[in-house]
């Protein structure tokens, strides 16, 4: 670790020899008489300062001056900001890895990332700082985890000091706020100061930097925002820009109302200074893709606002998916051909890749439902049947007496005569009595007869 970080430092001294050099390239606009290369031209009629000159846009590049392709961190849907990088022996393959650990950046200030992972869900993340390939110090959220917002902890900033003393990348006052939900991930970043370089706080100045990366869907829309500001760039001792900007947003539906990405970007006071020269013209207006600084044997080329879009026009298409990146400051160090250089320097870097939500298919089913109204009856009990009656004797018939009557059937016991409600139980025992006084007197009669005679 030891010998990447004096290699670091190494760039940075350099970097303070070549930008004294090539200060006098910035604050003339003078065309560098590289062969092969057309001056670059001011930005378009209207973007620059009201100073009554008349920009143009700048001019191609010839064949033989590669155009540089911004990285896509990851091909999935994201939007990312990042205050600034430092690769070492940069990269020529695109995309880059949209992890933090393991990659080739030697440095990461400040990268918020918002993104949706390959099953679907969101995912936030923020890293502070990472050096060499780890990340030292980062915040991460998922779906159902709470915000993570405001300053760092006293733990956090100790970390952060003992980086500052020991590698010489020293953050102020930083503050991080990651929110992710079920449809989306929100995060920011931002500190009062950055300072690259073992020398010391400050001889490096990166100043009120902030960057975001958010993504979102409605179920119809998916949106990726990124963007990145910085005030205050520099190289060791020299001052390169007072302001440098960048934003990117990517809207993709799926109801046929996508809009194709857009970015701007600016870099204002190119060099640390205000005059009316093509190149920081278009710097300052955001000309994509504008090419300046001291290019000769590629010594120290600058390109501001550089720009991919689709992979047109700096390349083929980093990702299947709507995308833009967007680098408002981009420095090469000995950048020799088609190669990436000795090293580059990034600040305010954003990007955006969207993709269209996939469409829910409702189908109502009615059902009609056929109401049978059943009347049903209710059946009596059967009621109990009663007890027959005893038939009555049947009289005797005596010369002069009368036939008996025949005993009625009874009915029920305590049965009623119909109609009269009379009870017959009296009668027939009435009747037996005196049918039985009467054949006693008759036997009584005939006996007293006999006797007489």
């Amino acid at each position: 670790m030891r010998k990447r970080v004096a290699l670091v430092v190494a760039i940075e001294v350099s970097l303070v020899a070549l930008a004294m050099a090539a200060l006098p390239g910035f604050s003339s606009g003078s065309d560098l008489n590289v062969p092969g290369r057309q001056a670059v031209g001011p930005a378009p009629t209207g973007a620059g300062p009201a100073s009554g000159v008349a920009p143009t846009s700048p001019a191609p590049l010839a064949a033989s001056d590669p155009a540089y392709q911004p990285p896509l961190h990851g091909t999935n849907p994201h939007g990312q900001g990042t205050v600034a990088a430092v690769d070492v022996g940069p990269s020529t393959v695109r995309p880059f890895s949209g992890n933090p650990v393991g990659t080739s950046n030697e440095i990461i200030v400040g990268r918020a990332r918002g993104e949706q992972r390959a099953d679907g869900t969101y995912h936030g993340h923020i890293t502070i700082l990472s050096l060499l390939g780890n990340e030292i110090l980062g915040i991460d959220t998922t779906p159902g985890q709470p915000p993570v917002s405001g300053p760092l902890s006293a733990l956090q900033t100790g970390v952060l000091d003992n980086i500052c003393k020991t590698a010489g990348v020293c953050l102020q006052a930083v503050v991080a706020n990651s929110a992710t939900t079920a449809t989306g991930s929100i995060n920011h970043f931002e500190t009062l100061g950055v300072a690259f370089g073992a020398l010391g706080r400050g001889l490096s100045p990166i100043d009120a930097a902030s960057s975001d990366g958010n993504i979102a869907s409605d179920g119809t829309c998916q949106i990726a925002t990124g963007d990145a500001n910085v005030a205050n760039v520099g190289v060791p001792v020299v001052a390169l820009a007072q302001l440098v900007q960048s934003t990117s947003s990517t809207r993709t539906c799926n109801n046929g109302t996508s809009t194709p990405p857009t970015a701007t970007s600016k870099v204002v006071k190119l060099s640390g200074v205000d005059v009316q020269v093509p190149a920081v013209l278009a710097c300052q207006s955001g000309v994509p893709n504008t090419q300046t600084g001291l290019t000769l044997l590629g010594l120290l080329p600058i390109v501001c606002n550089a720009d991919d879009t689709n992979g047109s026009p700096t390349g083929p298409a980093q990702t299947t998916i709507p995308y833009n990146v967007r680098e408002a400051l981009t420095l090469f160090v000995l950048k020799l051909g088609v190669g990436g250089g000795l090293a580059q320097i990034t600040s305010a870097a954003s990007e955006s890749a969207a993709t269209a939500p996939p469409v829910t298919t409702t189908t109502t089913t009615s059902t009609k439902t056929t109401s049978t109204k059943t009347s049903t009856s209710k059946t009596g009990t059967t009621g109990t049947t009663g007890t027959t009656g005893t038939t009555g004797t049947t009289g005797t018939t005596g010369t002069t007496g009368t036939t008996g009557t025949t005993g009625a059937t009874a009915v029920a016991a305590k049965a009623s005569l119909p109609f009269t409600g009379y009870d017959a139980t009296g009668a027939v025992m009435l009747g037996l009595v005196l049918l039985g006084l009467g054949l006693g007197g008759r036997r009584l009669l005939a006996n007293r007869a006999g006797q007489t005679g």
